[in-house]
């Protein structure tokens, strides 16, 4: 999957239609996959506010949230292992 030319895809739809749902997950989607959280969570968050009880949004809201959790343990491995010594 190209993530890059999602992102720029979902950019385009999202210029004519900002409230674009499907366009928003994907981007949200396409920026955690390549560890950009925190613009994954902005788009995502538009999306939430626009259908709050969208199953497929809050799925990918708990992804997101793994995701974040699963880097944050990562760094931390990370920061003892370089301090440890």
């Amino acid at each position: 999957c190209n993530y890059e030319r999602t992102i720029h895809n979902c950019n385009e739809v999202l210029q004519i239609d900002s409230n674009n749902i499907k366009a928003l997950f994907r981007i949200s989607v396409a920026y955690r996959s390549i560890h950009r959280y925190d613009q994954a969570r902005d788009y995502l968050n538009v999306a939430i506010n626009i259908e709050p009880y969208n199953m497929e949004i809050i799925d990918e809201a708990q992804r997101l949230d793994q995701a974040i959790e699963q880097q944050k343990k990562e760094e931390q491995k990370l920061y003892y292992r370089m301090f440890k010594k």
